[in-house]
């Protein structure tokens, strides 16, 4: 069986000029997700000793261990975050006729 992941990152609802539409949708067309979900969130974090609270986009991509590589360069293409959330963890399980649904989604590599 091959090995699913769900990447988190976000993307900035204010100042980066895009939605999580647009990140989604290039992942989708492109095949390295099967599926992408959007919500709206706020974050509250430290920058460069200064605390910030931002309105961003949380997305949640689906895909392939082994297409991460290219999911990431969509993203840092996409977006202008010098440091851009980018963290993998681990689909263990689901249901036969998702996970075979997701494979047919996705992109061979």
């Amino acid at each position: 069986m091959e090995e699913y992941v769900q990447v988190f990152t976000t993307v900035n609802r204010e100042k980066e000029g895009i939605d999580g539409r647009t990140v989604a949708k290039a992942l989708v067309e492109k095949k390295l997700a099967a599926c992408v979900q959007i919500s709206p969130m706020t974050s509250v974090y430290r920058w460069e000793g200064q605390i910030e609270t931002e309105e961003e986009w949380r997305i949640i991509i689906k895909t392939r261990k082994n297409l991460c590589g290219d999911v990431e360069k969509v993203i840092r293409d996409l977006t202008s975050y010098v440091v851009s959330e980018f963290i993998i963890t681990p689909i263990i399980g689901g249901s036969t006729e998702y996970m075979d649904w997701m494979e047919k989604q996705l992109l061979k590599k």
